[in-house]
């Protein structure tokens, strides 16, 4: 091969990709369940994540709604329709999202990283959907026992 298909080739080949992954974990699973969005299994942060197609849409400002992000992974094997059966419909999980970047030596770096929550997880042989995020934390009282005409319709 010629010098200049040499210097070809190295700039038609990246030193490093940029993937997807997403770390699920929750109490009752002994294992947490780690996808990337690729086409082969990769290793991260010492654990093994599995090759899976899934997309994130972040939220929107739609007006009277609390903004909500939604995960949807492809569920091909199967494999999480027992994750949700064994975690009771995901109550309680957590997301960790992150974007990570593969160098050409196969090692992994986390460029950034988000930790939210699922609040509501359903799924079916093709897929699986969850919304991530916090239930509203303004919503709720500021404390635990008001005075008002129902605690204390004495001063009322």
């Amino acid at each position: 091969m010629s010098k200049q298909g040499q210097i070809a080739d190295r700039a038609l080949t990246p030193q490093s990709v940029i993937v997807e992954a997403v770390e699920i974990t929750h109490v009752d699973m002994p294992q947490a369940a780690r996808v990337v969005n690729d086409t082969q299994n990769r290793k991260i942060e010492g654990n093994e994540y599995i090759a899976l197609r899934f997309d994130v849409t972040m939220p929107d400002a739609a007006d009277g709604r609390r903004p909500r992000a939604r995960l949807v992974l492809d569920n091909v094997g199967r494999e999480l329709n027992q994750w949700i059966e064994v975690s009771n419909g995901g109550v309680g999980a957590t997301a960790r999202l992150m974007r990570v970047r593969i160098d050409s030596s196969e090692q992994a770096h986390v460029e950034w990283e988000l930790g939210i929550g699922l609040a509501a997880v359903s799924g079916s042989s093709e897929r699986v959907e969850a919304e991530l995020g916090y239930g509203s934390l303004l919503s709720g009282p500021a404390v635990t026992l008001r005075y008002d005409v129902r605690s204390a319709p004495g001063l009322f």
